[in-house]
């Protein structure tokens, strides 16, 4: 569904324009205020899902949350601290991201499946690994940048590229969340990512992992998504309708993706004993069948016909894809 002339709404408010399918949390994580948006409720033997935007856009992964919210219960977490106008929650790099996260991932009551975006993809990536324990599996969304495109040249080509497959408002929704950013703070985000090697850190998940992206994505190649499933103990590589922002294109999809990698952790848990899977530490994750398939189905139905407890603390102050790396 397409998110068009969508504005900021008052501080606390659910974004103008935005279904009220989610509330605002406030965490402490590194000494810092962690923001959140949490829809869904947690259900017995379905572990939550922990969402983690590109480059900080957390408007690019709303409408994923609130499908995902359909089948159990979804984070958002907005990190570094772009998604709203008080200060960041860290500093803007994969290594702060990570590590923040894992910090948060740590407190957890239960394993949950963790997503990441793009740059998103990458922290996520580096925080399963810090924290096994945290997370039952591990999906990694147009994750970036493969070796032989760590250059400003290439990544300035494979934008360009990729710009071409991409909604013509993908930008206009990303632009509030990049101009709290910075330009500045995009930069150093991008130059950590560009710095970062996930190929170094992969074969050291324990977790199913499934590595996604857009069919139109220069920045997250087939040959780089597929290596990257390889090199996983336990990895799955898939391709899907859209470019890089497939998540926001395409939330529905994106959350049976979502439901798909809860499936295969209560698999995993069940051929392990002792390792719990959500709540009640069961087998049973949604299927293509259950809640999340029907989620999925009812969200690209309005995409068509619109285009042709952990418990946190009180909640907090804080209102509320491009083809650039996120």
């Amino acid at each position: 569904m397409a998110l068009r002339g969508r504005r900021t709404g008052p501080a606390g408010a659910v974004p103008a324009g935005w279904s009220p399918g989610h509330r605002v949390a406030w965490y402490a994580a590194s000494e810092r205020p962690l923001r959140a948006l949490v829809a869904g409720r947690r259900r017995p033997g379905t572990p939550p899902v922990v969402l983690v935007p590109g480059l900080g856009c957390v408007r690019s992964m709303v409408e994923a949350l609130h499908a995902t919210g359909a089948w159990t219960r979804g984070t958002l977490l907005d990190l570094p601290g772009a998604g709203h106008d008080g200060p960041d929650a860290c500093a803007p790099t994969v290594a702060a991201v990570a590590d923040t996260l894992a910090t948060w991932l740590a407190q957890r009551s239960a394993p949950v499946v963790l997503a990441g975006h793009s740059t998103g993809a990458q922290a996520a990536l580096r925080a399963a690994v810090a924290v096994p324990a945290a997370v039952a599996a591990l999906v990694l969304a147009g994750p970036t940048f493969a070796p032989r495109d760590r250059r400003p040249d290439r990544l300035v080509r494979d934008v360009l590229r990729t710009a071409w497959h991409e909604p013509k408002s993908s930008l206009l929704m990303a632009l509030p969340d990049y101009r709290r950013a910075g330009v500045r703070g995009l930069a150093r985000y991008v130059l950590s990512g560009l710095r970062d090697r996930p190929e170094e850190f992969i074969g050291r998940v324990d977790c199913p992992v499934l590595v996604a992206r857009g069919r139109h994505d220069r920045l997250a190649p087939t040959g780089w998504i597929r290596a990257l499933a390889q090199a996983a103990p336990d990895g799955h590589a898939v391709t899907v309708p859209g470019a890089h922002a497939f998540p926001w294109e395409h939330p529905g999809r994106f959350a049976q993706l979502l439901a798909d990698a809860a499936a295969r952790a209560a698999q995993a848990g069940a051929r392990r004993p002792g390792v719990p899977v959500g709540d009640a530490g069961g087998a049973r994750a949604p299927g293509r069948g259950g809640d999340a398939g029907r989620a999925a189905e009812h969200l690209h139905a309005r995409q068509e016909a619109s285009r042709d407890r952990d418990a946190p603390t009180s909640g907090g102050p804080g209102p509320g894809g491009s083809a650039a790396p996120g």
